[in-house]
This record gives structure tokens, C-alpha cells and sequence, in this order.
């Protein structure tokens, strides 16, 4: 199992990708619902933090969607009341907050408003989809860019790892021939130096 060399804060004082452990414990050392996990590439590291980032980004426009439902729904009740009893009077806050105009004694709240509020909803809500976008587009690029920078180094390291074998090969065939030299020499050496054998001195 490898050991990681990059950390990924999901959940802490400052959520992101960290290459040292120091630096991530300081993100969830004490920090209540703390989350985070080890990985052994920094590839791999935001590659996972990007997946859960366009995560969060779906949760959040499901909620936003979510809320922006609830408020029509709120909004088409306050219409329907208000044109059923004109002389109603509204004392909340809840419609100055959507910017909706009130008013102490009476409360009307026309179609044109509440075309507008969607308008402005549908808005914030396509601004943050085209904002979830570029980011996805960015990490997509970012990862791409590091995948194609991995695979140069993987191919250099390679080139570099051939390089040093056939070194080594030469270096060994050097080894044996300068070996076999040696022993050519040695060999003739003692064949020269060899004393004549009785039956060549009885001759002569």
C-alpha cells in the first residue's frame, strides 16, 4: 500500500488540496465534523477534490432550486390573498426581504413584481450553474494539463531508465571482453614460460 503524499481537506478551517501532513492537520486538528483523507499522488488528490467539489455545486443548485420553489409557492399564496382581501394589512418583514413593497395599512403584491423576482431568481440561478460550469471546465483543463505532465515525466524517467541499462550493458560487454583479453595474455604467458619437458631435453 502506498503511503499518501498529498492530503485533501473536505471539511475544515480551509477546505483543499495540501502536500503536506502539517498543513492539513492544522485545517481539522480540533475543528468539529472534520474531514479528510490521503492519497498518493496529488493528481489523484484533485482529481477527488474536483468530483466533490461538482458534488457540492449539484447539492447546491437542488437546494437553491428547492428554495426558489418554496418562495413562488409563498409568493402566489400572499398573491391569491391579497387580491381576495385588498384591505388586509401585512406587518411582516418576510416581503420587504424579497424586496417586495409593503405597507402598514394595506399590502398588494402585482404579477409585474412577482415576474420580476422570478426573472431574478432564474438568474441568480443560471449565474451560478455557468459559475459551476467554468470551474468544472477549469479542473478539467488543470487535470489534464498534470495528466499530460505525468505522462511526460513517466516517459522521461523511462527514457532515462533505458538510457542507464544499455550503459550498464555496454559497461558489462566491455567487462567480459577486456576479461577474455586478459586471459588470451594469461594463457600465452604461461605457455611461454613453461620449462621444456624431459623428452625435449633427452633429445637434444
Amino acid at each position: 500500500m502506498e503511503m499518501p503524499t498529498t492530503y485533501v481537506v473536505y471539511k475544515g478551517r480551509v477546505p483543499g488540496v495540501y502536500d503536506d501532513w502539517e498543513d492539513c492537520r492544522r485545517q481539522v486538528h480540533r475543528f468539529s465534523g472534520n474531514s479528510y483523507k490521503g492519497y498518493p499522488t496529488r493528481v489523484e488528490a484533485e482529481g477527488r477534490y474536483a468530483r466533490y467539489l461538482a458534488g457540492e455545486m449539484r447539492d447546491m443548485r437542488r437546494n437553491r432550486m428547492k428554495t426558489m420553489a418554496f418562495v413562488m409557492m409563498v409568493m402566489t399564496m400572499l398573491l391569491v390573498l391579497s387580491e381576495k382581501s385588498p384591505s388586509t394589512t401585512c406587518n411582516s418583514t418576510f416581503l420587504p426581504r424579497l424586496g417586495v413593497a409593503t405597507s402598514s395599512r394595506k399590502s398588494s403584491v402585482s404579477a409585474t413584481r412577482i415576474r420580476e423576482l422570478q426573472q431574478r431568481l432564474a438568474d441568480q440561478e443560471q449565474n451560478s450553474i455557468q459559475a459551476a460550469e467554468r470551474y468544472h471546465s477549469e479542473m478539467q483543463a488543470r487535470l489534464q494539463e498534470q495528466d499530460q505532465k505525468f505522462e511526460e515525466i513517466r516517459k522521461k524517467q523511462e527514457e532515462e531508465l533505458e538510457a542507464v541499462k544499455k550503459a550498464q550493458e555496454e559497461k558489462t560487454l566491455a567487462y567480459e571482453k577486456r576479461q577474455r583479453e586478459m586471459d588470451a595474455v594469461l594463457n600465452l604467458l604461461l605457455r611461454t614460460s613453461q620449462p621444456p619437458s624431459m623428452s625435449e631435453s633427452q633429445g637434444n
